[in-house]
Parts: C-alpha cells; structure tokens; sequence
C-alpha cells in the first residue's frame, strides 16, 4: 500500500446463503472493514419535489490497493449507509505508473 488514510469504511456484501422451502434463494449479508481509506467529500444537493424533503450526498472513496468493489455492494461511511455510483476505477500515481489504490465515488439520499 502506498497511501495512509485514516478513516474505515465497511462494505456490506449480499451473499447466498440457500435456499428456502419454495426453492428462492435466501441471502446474508458480509461485512468487510477496510481501514486506511481516504474521503472526498463531494457535493450535496437537494432535488426539487414538492412532496418530499430529500438532500443527496455524495463522497469519492480512496481504498487500498486490492480492494474488490462488486455491483450491489453497499458503503458505510461515518455511520451512513451509500451505493456506488458508477464503476470502480484503479488509482495510480500520475508520476510513477505505480496502482495507489481503488477509487470509488458512492451516493445517498435522505428524505
């Protein structure tokens, strides 16, 4: 690893756990602690609908090299739960070619 941050993130993964007397799959939920991420903070904004008071956040993830983003993962981050928002991109070092990490930007809405 390269990088040092001091925040930890949990992605909350769905897994198959069986299956139920009907024959539907039943699924758990697996929570890997990923320490040393890094936060940018991004934008919040509030849509426009008379019927709801709602404020969407968003935040880009730095995660150490390694970690494995798959598309139903969910992010908490600072007690908040956040869906990924687009793909998951390799974070290397504009000098060196060297991979720092993985760089994800999540997003949720309150209201």
């Amino acid at each position: 690893m390269f990088f040092r941050g001091n925040e930890t993130v949990t992605i909350k993964r769905k897994a198959i756990a069986g299956v139920d007397d009907y024959g539907n799959e039943t699924y758990t939920t697996t929570e890997i602690v990923v320490s040393n991420a890094l936060l940018g903070f991004g934008a919040t904004d509030e849509p426009i609908d008379a019927s709801r008071n709602a404020v969407d956040a968003s935040v880009t993830l730095y995660l150490p090299s390694g970690t494995v983003i798959l598309e139903e993962d969910v992010f908490e981050v600072r007690g908040s739960d956040f869906v990924k928002d687009g793909d998951p991109m390799a974070w290397e070092s504009p000098f060196s070619g060297w991979n720092l990490g993985v760089v994800v930007k999540v997003r949720k809405r309150d209201g």
